[in-house]
């Protein structure tokens, strides 16, 4: 992938401050004086610009089409690869999640781009990511391993992990309304999966905990320098994800930041192109997952040979 990919956005705000609504507010409540009304130079400069990026938006649905279309040509093979014996099947299941959640995420970041959604785009932009590199961590050990160890690991201690998050959110609205307290959470699960006896809550929690965004990124900057071929430095845009991923967390948990963010996008123009930039970078993400789960099938399968080296020469040809 290119290293401007993931790139740092500009920001007009910074520290602590709060954004000024004025813009918004003089925008709605009255008209522009005569002498701050835009020029028609300036508008036509505008609506050329939107022309151009909802011509660039149409290209890359297209382009996402013919990755769907070769995504239809190999998906039925899998059905049948999943029964052989060769096959690590758990983690072809996962990974075959993993392309549903990342395209159910690109397809809804294209349709808030078309709605003009900045903020709902970016918070499923900052799921986006987080799905990408848990799928990355899994096919990371999948290539070291050759066994289904990570995805086991994955569908084990996460869906455990879950369980007893949920649990304890129960006890806490037990404990806010008065009631009886309910049952541990960690003794609930025991008694539904027996398997769970073997650890402790805190060793699920523990477990689960690899699949974090912090243990990801140092596990594949990890693996990244242990690959005596590569001898070269992690790539800018796995790099850019850190900061990139802190800064949409604040889209996901309603923080001021995103306010900021938001109040510096208020012309149009901006806003369509940095709602683009998000769309197409999601669709490089999603293509990425369908492309390195076809280097996974294309070993046990060679029919998977023509699919992957479609969904590639699309994905490195861009929209240009």
């Amino acid at each position: 992938m290119p290293p401007e990919l993931l790139a740092s956005r500009n920001r007009e705000f910074s520290g602590t401050q709060l954004p000024s609504l004025s813009p918004w507010l003089s925008a709605v409540s009255s008209p522009l004086p005569r002498n701050t009304q835009p020029s028609f130079r300036h508008l036509n400069g505008d609506i050329l610009v939107l022309g151009q990026q909802m011509d660039r938006f149409e290209r890359l649905k297209d382009r996402d089409n013919e990755i769907h279309k070769a995504f239809v040509e190999f998906f039925p093979w899998t059905v049948e690869l999943l029964s052989h014996t060769a096959a690590p099947s758990k983690t072809v299941r996962v990974f075959l999640w993993f392309i549903a959640k990342t395209n159910f995420l690109k397809e809804g970041i294209f349709d808030l781009c078309e709605t003009d959604n900045i903020y709902g785009t970016n918070v499923l932009y900052r799921s986006l990511i987080e799905c990408y590199l848990r799928f990355m961590y899994i096919w990371f050990r999948l290539l070291k391993e050759r066994t289904d160890a990570a995805a086991d690991e994955y569908l084990t201690f996460c869906s455990w992990d879950e369980a007893l998050r949920y649990g304890k959110s129960l006890q806490d609205v037990g404990r806010l309304t008065g009631r009886v307290p309910m049952e541990d959470p960690y003794g609930t699960i025991r008694r539904i999966y027996p398997e769970v006896a073997q650890y402790s809550a805190k060793e699920i929690r523990a477990r689960a905990k690899q699949f974090s965004f912090p243990k990801i990124m140092e596990f594949i900057g990890e693996r990244w320098a242990a690959g005596d071929s590569l001898k070269e430095p992690l790539p800018d845009f796995l790099l850019n994800l850190i900061p990139l991923y802190s800064e949409l967390c604040s889209f996901v948990h309603g923080g001021p930041d995103a306010d900021s963010e938001v109040t510096a996008l208020r012309d149009k123009a901006t806003r369509v192109i940095q709602s683009l930039r998000v769309a197409e970078q999601s669709w490089r993400l999603a293509g990425s997952v369908k492309l390195l789960t076809l280097i996974v099938l294309c070993r046990l399968d060679k029919r998977f040979g023509p699919p992957y080296l479609k969904i590639e020469s699309i994905l490195k040809a861009g929209l240009d």
